[in-house]
Formats: structure tokens, sequence, C-alpha cells
């Protein structure tokens, strides 16, 4: 380090520790007095820091001060207030589609400002831990330490860096990395916003899953060609949710009707009618259920239950009234994981109609002995 930087590096005053392990702290300029944030690095590209600091990227803390000492990279950048997405996923859980939309646009423009330098920019290392959302919902992308200038003529990277379950295929060694590199970044990160919390679990819309399906692609050269392609789809994605929430119309009244029913199709209802009357005739008249082992209250309670196990499949299998929204697996893209959820969902609703049922013979029971005292 040089008597410049020495000088320099003088006017920044340490106020705070943030990160031992990662010597990051917040220091104070004592000529103007404003907040910034100070690191070591000994992970680092000096030509990356020098890039940002004669010409800042928009969305990226901006560099104020890089100087090499001893093997290592003093940072002095500017401070952003917020907290990071990986903290507010821990508090909050899974974000709504619409929310990590706008989150993972916001995103993409900045690395697309990174990939637009020359040459491009690579970040390397995009996560939850990276991102920070400030209190106008701002997206600020921070720690470009794995950042490198990408190399086309390079097959490997010199130096396998990058966090495990958000690095692409090509930072364990494979080949050397890219924009597509990012790419694959971006498609986990926006699945772990959808899903945060739930283990196995599948995206909730289909078109977000197409878009994460071909950004995670383990050959490079099937994901998204440049990262303008990606925030294409992703806008239209969101287009097409605001237009249906704008448009969406009060349920029609044929939307209450029974499954078989909705449709008005002659064919359907006929069919939707026998089996409701052959369930109702088993339920309420066949002689499966012997009245002598019941006292009248129970009786009907046991018919009322046995009816309703009959509709329960039907409800399901038909989506009455979105019930299959109430399980994920149920909007999976596999029909595997469709099964499984509509068959889990089966199985919750049993398990709340058999709760309901036995309730139901408690109160029953109680009545009929407070009444014949």
């Amino acid at each position: 380090m040089n008597i410049n930087s020495e000088m320099i590096l003088s006017f920044y005053k340490e106020i705070a520790i943030l990160d031992r392990e990662d010597t990051i702290s917040v220091v104070q300029n004592t000529q103007n007095n404003k907040i910034y944030l100070k690191k070591t690095l000994t992970n680092y590209d000096p030509a990356v820091y020098k890039q940002l600091m004669d010409a800042p990227v928009s969305g990226i803390p901006r560099v104020y001060v890089a100087c090499e000492e001893n093997d290592s990279l003093i940072v002095i950048e500017e401070y952003i207030s917020g907290f990071t997405l990986s903290e507010i996923l821990e508090k909050n859980g899974k974000m709504p589609e619409e929310i990590a939309l706008d989150h993972v646009i916001q995103l993409c423009r900045i690395v697309n400002r990174l990939h637009s330098v020359k040459p491009p920019v690579i970040h390397r290392d995009i996560k939850p831990e990276n991102l920070i959302i400030t209190s106008d919902n701002r997206v600020i992308l921070i720690d470009l330490n794995t950042s490198k200038f990408e190399k086309p003529l390079q097959k490997v990277d010199t130096k396998l860096l990058g966090t495990m379950g958000y690095a692409a295929p090509e930072q364990y060694g494979f080949a050397a990395s890219n924009r597509q590199t990012d790419i694959y970044a971006i498609g986990i990160l926006l699945n772990t916003m959808l899903t945060y919390g739930e283990s196995n679990s599948c995206i909730a819309s289909k078109q977000i899953g197409r878009i994460i399906k071909k950004c995670t692609q383990l050959n490079p050269a099937d994901r998204y060609n440049n990262i303008d392609d990606l925030v294409e789809d992703l806008e239209n994605v969101q287009s097409d949710r605001i237009t249906s929430q704008s448009t969406r119309k009060p349920r029609h009244f044929r939307e209450y009707l029974p499954p078989g029913f909705r449709s008005l199709t002659p064919w359907h209802m006929i069919v939707a009618s026998v089996y409701y009357g052959v369930s109702f005739y088993i339920a309420f008249f066949s002689p499966i259920i012997n009245n002598r082992l019941f006292i009248n209250f129970t009786y009907t309670c046991t018919r009322f239950f046995l009816f309703a196990l009959f509709l329960l499949p039907v409800f399901v299998i038909c989506d009455y009234l979105e019930i299959r929204n109430l399980i994920l697996l149920c909007r999976s893209n596999k029909k595997s994981r469709r099964v499984v959820g509509c068959l889990l969902l089966l199985l919750l609703l049993g398990v709340v109609l058999g709760t309901l049922y036995f309730f139901s013979l408690m109160l029953c029971v109680v009545m009929y002995e407070l009444i014949n005292r």
C-alpha cells in the first residue's frame, strides 16, 4: 500500500464491526461525516473493483476506495440500509409471486448492466445473502468478491468459487464461468423465493416453472442466451398476472353448482345425476347402517357422513371451487406429483371430515342423555 492509499484510508474511522470473520465494518468519513462500509477481501479481482470505481453500476454499492495490502484488498463502498433477502425469507417465509417477480426483474436489470460492461463482469455468487431490499423495495446486489471478467477463450475457472446450491455446474470445474452462470443462479434464487421453507415443493405457476427450468439447465447453451430474453419472459408473466387480476370477474353462479353441472353439458349432468342419486340412496336408504345400532341423532349423522365420503373424491378430482390450491403438489407440472397431491388432499379432508363426525356423535350422545334424564 502506498502513502496515498494510507492517507485516504486514514479518513475512515471504524464505528462498528458487522462481521469479524469476513472483516466487514461500518466506518465514518471524518471529513464529510458520511457512513460507509469497509471490507477486507482475500478473494478478489482488482480489475473488477477498478472498473466499478471508474464506471459505477446502478443497483450495486458504489466503490470509493480499493487498495491492495498484503495479498488482500481493502474496499470502502457505499453503505446500503435495508435487510438481506435471506433475512426477509427467514422472517416471512416464501414470497408472493408478484413480489418475487418484481425483485427478480430488478435483479436481472442490475446483472444485465454488469454483463454490458466491456468485457462483461460475471457476479458468480448471486444468492439471498447477497441481495439487499431497501425500505422503498429497491433491490441492491452486493458482494462482488468472487466476480470476474468473462473470458470466452478460457476453458475452466482458475478458482472454483461460489455458493453450493446456487453455483452453476461450470463453477465446479466443468467449464469457465460466463453470463449463463449468473442466469443459472437467478433461476435458483427465484425458485427459493417462491418455495422457501418447503422441502421438494413445486413452483406455483406453470409459466414461472418453465422459466426456472430453462435458467437452470446443466448445459449453459440450453439456458437463456442473455438477461434480456429472461426479463422478457418474466415481464410477460408479470403482465399476465396484472391483466388477470384486473379483469377477474366475480364467480358466476354456475361455479357454485356441484361437479357435473357447472358446464351445463347434458351428458355430464346425466352422469353426475346418476352418481349423486346412487350415493344418496346408499347413504340414506340402504340397510348397510342398522338403525338399531344407533340412537336417532347419531344414525342421521352417520348417514350424512357416508354421503359426504361419496362426494369428497368427486370434489377433489374436479377441483370444486379450486379446492386443490390447498396443496402445492396439486399444482405441479408433473402428473405423478399432482396425483400424490390429490391423495394427500383427500387424506387431509377425510381427517377433517372424520373429526367433525366424531364430535357430532359426541354432541348427539350428550343431547340424547340430557333429553332422556
